[in-house]
Order: C-alpha cells, then structure tokens, then sequence
C-alpha cells in the first residue's frame, strides 16, 4: 500500500491509503497514471472522468490546477529500477525502506537494482537527512587503488640498472650492426643517454644503434594485488629526426640486473609493451610518457626485477637508416632523482567489508 498525502488549497490535508484514488470533498475518484511521466518516486495521474493531472511529487513541490490543487507527494519511495529499466516493488530488494530511516537491503540487491536508482536514493536521503542504505550481513569487495613509483639505482647499482650499450659494427653492411651480439660501449653510469638510435653518420663505418635498459625493484607490489595500469616516463633532452623514427618500450635480459655489459647490446626483445612516441614528439625538456600496454602490464614482477627496455622502432623493423635518429634522454644517475626515469604502477586489492553498513553519500 503506498500512503499519499495531498494538500488542498483550503489547507485541508488528507492522507490516502489507496494510490490509485483521490478525493474531491465528500467524493473519491479512480485516478488512471500516466506511465510515461513517472519518476523514481512521483507519478502523474489524471482523473477517470477529466483530462486533469495530478502530481505526486517528492518534498512538497508546488502544482496548482484549476486553483483547486495545491500539492501531493509520496511520504516515501516504494518503488526501485530494475536492472531492465522497468518499475518494480521496493520490497523485493529492501528488508526495510521508511523515509530517513533509509533502506536495507536484502540478499542479491546487486543483481536486480539499477544503480542509478541507488545514487538517486542516496541524494534523496542527503536532502532529508536520512541514514542512507544499509547493506546488512554482506561481503562487499571494495577496492583499494595504490599508485607506487620505481626508480632504477644510480651508480653503484646494488639492485637494478638503468642505461644504453651500443652497437657500431666495422663497414657498410647495415645488418653488422643490427645483428650484431656483441656492442662496442656499454654505459650504466651515464647522466645522459641516446635512449633510441638507428642512425647513419655517412663515414666509412657509418651505422650506430642504441638500445636501452630500464630495471625496476618491485617486488614491494603485494602478491595478491591486481595491475591496472603503469607508465614510464623519461625526462628527454635531445633528438634526431631523419627517417620518421620512434621509440618504444620492449622487454630486457641483461646478463646481470647491477650492470651493463657488451654483450648485451642483443638483450631487448621485439614485442611492444607500450604505445610508442614518434622522435618528432619526443619533449626534449620534459616528460615523454610511455603508456603500457596489457602486455606490459602482465610482465610487472611482484615477487622481484621488472626488466624492461628501449629501442627504436626502425631498428625493430631491421629498416636502414639514412641519417640521424635518435631520442635522448636522461638515466637515474642525472643529480636527484627529479629526473629519474620512472616506471608508475597502479595496483588495487580487494578488502572485503561485512556487517551491517552504510553506503556513503
């Protein structure tokens, strides 16, 4: 039964006990509702023998017709949302509704309410002052989002590396470069770095080619937590152009995670873990933020070294180069860490909640 009040101009208030009647001094009326017009909890009706509407309304809102009516208004609501859209019974998903006492909810409520109804209600209880939604002996997973920031060491490296080794073969042969499996210089302890090269200096050994090497300590991540998402970033100080070349973040497997070595220069891998950034774009006095990608994310270690690296995409195509490309940047031995490159994990971990508890405003 859905208790109505309804306040006629002569200030004359009546309650009704039966929604789908009003009265007009010593008569009642069938009232007939108008389906398309109805609310969370207002509906309008119109008269079975007039075209007059009338208004329940929530908080007393004003509506006048033919200067006779002044206002009508649920005491409270006593229908919800389905899931479907359609209008149903509150009683099936609350043990208990009142006014400001608010709702409790009953045993799979989420499978059947629309949430919206639920934001709704729990405005509607911020206006009254009411007590809101209580969820009673429930286990509600709530997630707890943690955003941690890893830096690789500087020199001495005691747990991981960061850093670029070179590969810069002897002739013109582009593919001694490439594929070469050992580099001529190996630089972990540089403030500055070439983080992606494929470049061509035009001499009698023209090619070069810069890979890098960025390794982060997270095994702080708790083991049960979920990775929503990362990046890296790297501040840039310089870049070349030449060939419409980017770079992008791949796996690593340096010989060590404490240093760089020769023979490493073959030790980043081919598989994208990031969205690349073209050298065009590349921010040589700022950020360049590398966004991971779902491979990426599923290659974060929460038990030890997350080992990633850097190359240009140019030189993952094995495409020769015809003059400068390059992307540079700065490494974790730059002075401070304000520069440091920065791998940035958001993670979350469910807490279940029980008990008897309010959903919040």
């Amino acid at each position: 039964m859905e208790k109505v009040c309804h306040q006629w101009k002569d200030g004359k208030i009546d309650f009704l006990k039966h929604k789908n009647m009003v009265q007009t001094g010593s008569k009642r009326h069938n009232l007939i509702e108008i389906f398309q017009l109805r609310t969370y909890n207002r509906k309008t009706f119109r008269t079975s023998f007039t075209k007059e509407r009338r208004i329940f309304t929530p908080y007393g809102n004003l509506t006048r017709y033919y200067g006779q009516f002044v206002s009508e208004f649920h005491v409270k609501p006593i229908h919800y949302i389905a899931q479907d859209g359609t209008w149903r019974n509150l009683d099936e998903i609350a043990s208990y509704f009142g006014n400001k006492m608010g709702m409790v909810l009953k045993s799979g409520w989420e499978d059947k309410v629309h949430f919206g109804y639920l934001a709704w209600y729990l405005k509607r209880q911020k206006l009254i002052n009411g007590r809101g939604i209580m969820l009673p002996y429930s286990r509600i997973p709530l997630l707890v989002n943690t955003v941690s920031d890893f830096l690789p060491d500087p020199d001495p490296e005691t747990t991981t590396v960061d850093g670029t080794v070179r590969a810069h073969a002897t002739g013109t042969v582009y593919a001694n470069t490439h594929d070469a499996t050992d580099g001529d210089v190996a630089d972990p302890t540089a403030a500055t770095v070439n983080w992606a090269e494929n470049h061509d200096n035009l001499d009698a050994d023209p090619f070069y080619i810069n890979r890098g090497f960025l390794l982060f300590d997270t095994s702080s991540i708790p083991d049960g937590d979920t990775i929503d998402s990362a990046t890296i970033v790297i501040v840039g100080t310089s870049k070349a152009n030449d060939n419409s070349d980017s770079i992008n973040i791949y796996l690593s497997t340096p010989a060590t995670n404490t240093n760089l070595v020769l023979a490493d220069v073959d030790q980043v891998g081919t598989v994208v873990q990031a969205t690349a950034i073209t050298n065009a774009s590349w921010n040589t006095a700022g950020d360049n933020t590398f966004t991971l990608n779902a491979t990426g994310l599923t290659n974060i270690s929460k038990t030890g070294v997350t080992k990633f690296g850097t190359r240009s995409t140019n030189d993952v195509a094995n495409t020769e180069p015809t003059g400068a490309n390059r992307a540079s940047g700065r490494t974790a031995d730059t002075a401070g860490t304000g520069d440091d490159p920065v791998l940035s994990v958001t993670h979350s971990s469910a807490v279940n909640a029980a008990g008897m508890m309010p959903l919040s405003f």
